[in-house]
Formats: structure tokens, C-alpha cells, sequence
């Protein structure tokens, strides 16, 4: 198997970055089939795509159109699945040569799926995960030696069409083979740097940035500066290309409490969530996504 054997992608999970991956993956021609819980939840994920087709098509030149008016009418070919638990029943779905999970960071719920996608999937399909924290090797526990080695992270960043950096984490199972078409997929995808990264807590990325975001609201927390000054230290001090507070926002502070749990069991006290990061969580603060500041 290469990647012109790849076809066909089913992209589990239309939240943010379930949607935006499945975005960049029309936009290549690729036909995409979108899964989650419901119908009703990829329908969704459909509709922010196409929200977001429309708005840049309204900014191209016509020169650029006619790729993304392929890429339009690729959106027409998703198929919408009731939800991931008929995958199995569902026999009229054209079975994907590649799968990507872009579900929230929560290591059973991964699990789960990946035991079902082991069940639906083709012997040769490759079953990537985008988890930006979560151990690859915890997340194929249980599952046959063959599979495993179909088994890799990819872990775009958010938003993935926007943001061209792409980390590839390998497990020890994960074949060169595998490996290799992947990377040869971000290529394609015109990803730019790939990384790769050993099968550890937070990879490279999260390792680096999330003390960066945890240390800054620390300083907001103690008073030592107000939002648009520790911003502005980061993005114009620091060589940041985004204010690190707005950083987080967009991620989603349950999103960043999620992984620096993770971290913090992983690696000790360097990764301890401040108390205000708590309470934003617990105040149904999580960011841009919600429009609730």
C-alpha cells in the first residue's frame, strides 16, 4: 500500500478540528466520509465547512477558484453516518483506506474507538489519531500486533486550515510503511514543518507550549501584568506568533486543563494547572468556542 491507494478518508469526530481536517482533506480531493455520535453532530461539521468554503471563495481571485470550487463540490460527497456505533451495520459506507480521530483528549473514549475502527476498518487501513497528548501506545492498547502497526499520530494544529505545522508521533509498533505514507500525506496537504516525535506525554509541541500558556496565566493570576501586556511580551518579545493568552482561548481552556492534566501525572509539578485555570473551566469559561468572555 502507498498513498495513491488512498482514496477514501473518514474523519471521526466533526467538532473543530474534526471539521477543519476533513476541510483540508476535500480541498486535496480527497472523498471524506465524516463520523460522530449522531447524524445530526456531522451535519453540523459539514455545515461549518461549508460556511468556511463560502467565505473564502468570496475572497479569492479567480485564478485560485477553481480548486476550491472542486473542493465545493467534493463537501457534496461526504457521507453523513447516524453515528459511530452503526459503523459496523452500516454496510452501504465505502470503507476508508485511512481514518483520522479527531475526538476530545479523553483516553477511554479514544480507546473505544479504535477498538470499533479495528473492527470496521480494512486489514490494510491506517487508523491515525490526532490526539496532542495522549500516548499512541495507550491509546492501541488491546488491539492485535498488525493492526498497531497501522496505528500513528497526527496531530494538527488547531485550526488545522489555517495552521500548516503537523506533528507525526510513532509508537514503537508503528511501521516504517505507515510511517511513511503519512508523511508523504502532509505533503500533499502542503503541511509545513513536519515534526516528528517519539510516543511520549505531549510530544514535542504541547511539551514546549504548554508551560508558555500555564506561566502566563500564572503572571495574570498574581497581577504581574493585564492580558494585552502579557500578550504582547510573547508575540513581539518572545518571537511568538500569537498572543499566548488568545493562544489558549482558541484551544480552549478545557482543552488546555485536559492536556496539562496529562502532563502534570506524566512529569510532576513543573506541569500543575494554576487555580485560575480551574476556575475558568469550572465557570464555563472555555474560550473562543463558546463566545463567552
Amino acid at each position: 500500500m502507498d498513498l495513491n491507494d488512498v482514496k477514501t478518508v473518514g474523519v471521526v469526530g466533526a467538532g473543530t478540528m474534526g471539521s477543519g481536517i476533513a476541510q483540508i482533506l476535500a480541498e486535496e480531493g480527497f472523498t471524506v466520509h465524516l463520523f460522530d455520535e449522531t447524524y445530526e453532530k456531522a451535519a453540523e461539521g459539514k455545515e461549518k465547512i461549508a460556511k468556511r468554503f463560502k467565505k473564502i471563495l468570496e475572497k479569492q481571485q479567480d485564478k485560485d477558484k477553481d480548486k476550491l470550487f472542486h473542493a465545493a463540490a467534493t463537501m457534496n460527497g461526504f457521507l453523513m453516518s447516524i453515528g459511530v456505533h452503526d459503523m459496523t451495520n452500516s454496510a452501504f459506507i465505502k470503507k476508508p483506506q485511512l481514518f483520522i480521530e479527531a475526538v476530545f483528549e479523553n483516553l477511554s473514549v479514544k480507546q473505544t474507538i479504535f477498538r470499533k475502527l479495528d473492527r470496521f476498518a480494512d486489514k490494510d487501513a491506517i487508523l491515525a489519531t490526532n490526539t496532542s497528548s495522549i500516548s499512541i501506545k495507550k491509546i492501541c492498547e488491546g488491539l492485535p500486533r498488525e493492526r498497531k502497526e497501522k496505528i500513528i499520530g497526527m496531530h494538527f494544529m488547531n485550526p488545522p486550515y489555517i495552521l500548516k505545522l503537523l506533528e507525526l508521533v510513532k509508537s514503537e509498533y508503528t511501521s516504517d510503511e505507515t510511517y511513511g505514507i503519512i508523511r508523504e500525506l502532509a505533503k500533499r496537504l502542503n503541511r509545513e514543518p513536519i515534526l516528528t516525535s517519539m510516543d511520549r506525554p505531549g510530544f514535542l509541541c504541547n511539551r514546549i507550549l504548554i508551560p508558555s500558556i500555564l506561566e502566563a496565566l500564572r503572571t495574570l493570576e498574581e497581577n504581574v501584568g493585564n492580558i494585552e501586556d502579557i500578550d504582547s511580551s510573547v508575540k513581539t518579545g518572545v518571537a511568538g506568533a500569537m498572543d499566548i493568552l488568545k493562544l489558549g482561548d482558541l484551544i480552549g481552556w478545557d482543552v488546555v486543563l485536559d492536556i496539562t492534566n496529562i502532563l502534570y501525572k506524566a512529569y510532576g509539578s513543573r506541569y500543575e494547572p494554576p487555580r485560575i485555570l480551574h476556575h475558568l473551566v469550572q465557570e464555563g469559561f472555555l474560550g473562543r468556542k463558546v463566545k463567552r468572555r
